[in-house]
């Protein structure tokens, strides 16, 4: 079923605390699994939203070129960061206290069942992870 993505995620967040600190543009429609395509959502906003060490935490999630776009202003993760994070359940003993969560293997692994790519881009402001929609 083809559902508006902007109101699919906000009406699955909008009852959480941290939901003032998001947010959404228009997203078009798409036809989605809606429960795992809003928790592979949420992780990448409580990613966003827990790594930051900024005053005021925000997340925006936008429509760019081809890719919904999960921005956030906080520290800063790049696409080898990112890679590194996803191979990292492989040798346990390079996970440091940090990063122990599998959030971030099973939002990836969500979006590449819709047929989706998630990458990830560094940028002065923060992070901007995108998920390749097309």
């Amino acid at each position: 079923v083809t559902t508006n993505v902007k109101n699919l995620i906000w009406n699955y967040i909008s009852p959480n605390s941290y939901s003032s600190q998001v947010e959404i543009s228009d997203l078009g429609e798409l036809d989605v699994n809606e429960i795992l395509f809003c928790n592979a959502v949420e992780n990448l906003i409580k990613n966003g939203l827990t790594y930051n060490d900024s005053q005021d935490k925000k997340v925006k999630i936008y429509l760019e070129e081809d890719s919904i776009v999960v921005e956030d202003n906080g520290r800063g993760f790049t696409q080898k960061q990112f890679e590194k994070q996803l191979k990292k359940y492989a040798n346990k003993k390079e996970v440091s206290e940090d990063e122990k969560g599998l959030g971030l293997n099973i939002c990836v692994a969500i979006l590449e069942e819709h047929g989706y790519k998630l990458t990830c881009e560094k940028i002065d402001t923060g992070t901007k992870m995108k998920i390749k929609i097309k």
